[in-house]
């Protein structure tokens, strides 16, 4: 009985410690979390007043809310992150560097619903469509502009879309920020699929991945250019958009 009254203690004392230890690591944890919220606000607030100064001071307000943002994205609060992620783009629009402030802008946009308005028009594009004529082309071109104002605040994004192809790639800056799950399904078990980013610029330099049927990869949510084989040895070409995802249905013509 005594080694086990002994035993007891020892495990009680024990016990004590796992919970004082755990205890203290919890209010550690709770610490280092609290001084990087504490960083990341004023990292921001030395960001503002760096952006007060117009474009004087918009590269040093970039840096300084880059730093937030990691701050918030280490915290996995994506929310912040996401808004100052839209704060960083406007700042690239105000020193006209349209590419990152489209790139930044992107990753401003929270959840599927956020970028429906990006799907919708990247639907719309004559290059996943060519049988559409000039003046629908036209229109696509004038859509992106007022879209590209509308994100920016300015016109810095809008001036440089005079083609299709340059609206089709301004979409994608934007859009491309973020993952798409591309579903390849099909009508044959393992046909293989190739496909390649969407692209009327550098085609050449990008080369293609494949996946086979039956499968779920998540991919930038851009538009792709897909093909496969059928099976009289011919090439089927299928050009999507997959900003909020999309599926691939391959028919081969054959029965499962």
């Amino acid at each position: 009985m005594r080694v086990h009254s002994r035993w007891c203690r020892f495990a009680a004392i024990s016990v004590s410690l796992v919970v004082v230890a755990t205890s203290r690591a919890d209010a550690q944890t709770s610490g280092s979390h609290a001084m990087r919220q504490k960083s990341a606000l004023q990292l921001g607030g030395r960001a503002e007043r760096a952006i007060a100064r117009g474009p004087e001071g918009a590269r040093e307000a970039i840096a300084l809310w880059k730093r937030a943002a990691a701050i918030y994205r280490q915290d996995g609060n994506s929310s912040q992150e996401a808004a100052i992620n839209g704060r960083v783009g406007g700042a690239y629009a105000l020193i006209d560097e349209p590419d990152s402030a489209l790139v930044y802008m992107g990753r401003s946009m929270v959840g599927d619903s956020a970028s429906t308005a990006v799907a919708e028009i990247l639907t719309e594009s004559p290059l996943l469509d060519p049988s559409r004529s000039l003046p629908e082309e036209g229109a696509f071109i004038e859509r992106v502009r007022a879209y590209m104002n509308k994100l920016l605040g300015n016109d810095v994004a809008s001036r440089r879309v005079n083609t299709v192809a340059d609206a089709h790639e301004a979409l994608e800056r934007v859009s491309g920020a973020r993952l798409a799950k591309l579903r390849i399904t099909g009508d044959s078990p393992g046909v293989v699929v190739r496909y390649i980013r969407y692209t009327l610029r550098e085609r050449s330099g990008i080369l293609p991945e494949q996946v086979r049927t039956d499968t779920t990869i998540r991919r930038p949510g851009v538009a792709y250019r897909f093909w496969y084989r059928q099976t009289t040895g011919r090439d089927t070409i299928i050009d999507l958009q997959c900003v909020n995802n999309c599926e691939l249905v391959v028919v081969r013509g054959v029965r499962p």
